[in-house]
């Protein structure tokens, strides 16, 4: 008799990486300096901090190097943002598995 292989659990991961990845120049997961073109042909820096929701869709918010005192605080604002982020993104996933075991 052949018994069935079954399949093995899911881990409980994060919804987001533990650590950077190799190419990251920040060095923290889902913040990144871009160049995009401004208003009048000019280059503008952002650093963006990229995020996802439940739903899998992808939202970033831009912090402008301009509008800080250097490009080290912009980092350390838009590093902030991403932890605050990713505190939501793991409430939400709790919340949804939550459900899932009541069903």
């Amino acid at each position: 008799m052949t018994t069935k292989k079954t399949a093995t659990p899911r881990r409980n991961r994060a919804p987001y990486r533990a650590r950077p990845q190799r190419n990251n120049r920040t060095g923290y997961n889902g913040v990144s300096v871009t160049y995009t073109k401004g208003n009048k042909g000019r280059t503008v820096m952002p650093v963006v901090s990229v995020y996802y929701k439940l739903k899998g869709k992808v939202h970033n918010k831009r912090f402008y190097i301009h509008l800080f005192p250097s490009k080290k605080a912009a980092i350390e604002t838009a590093v902030k943002f991403r932890k605050k982020m990713e505190k939501e993104m793991a409430r939400e996933r709790k919340i949804k598995a939550a459900r899932g075991k009541k069903r």
